[in-house]
């Protein structure tokens, strides 16, 4: 579910509209358990947008989901573009 909300979000806001774009996922196994998931777009980046980080609804439920998990998560800059990591 958080992967659906992160890609579905690149796809809304990262590239302009009509525009092709890509949007990398990765998941590792961490050595000692646990995982770790990275979602990255190469678009205008989280800076581009109007917002406040995580005043939206799509970056609550991903709060909610990673409060769950037991797991951190942050935004980072791809340059180009956003990378959302997740480590559980």
């Amino acid at each position: 579910m958080i992967v659906s909300e992160l890609v579905g979000n690149a796809c809304k806001y990262a590239y302009p509209v009509g525009s092709p774009g890509a949007v990398d996922i990765s998941l590792c196994a961490r050595p000692m358990g646990g995982f770790v998931l990275e979602v990255v777009d190469r678009g205008r980046g989280r800076a581009a947008r109007a917002a406040p980080e995580g005043s939206g609804l799509g970056s609550q439920f991903i709060a909610s989901m990673a409060h769950r998990l037991g797991a951190r998560y942050g935004w980072s800059d791809a340059r180009p573009g956003t990378r959302f990591t997740l480590c559980a």
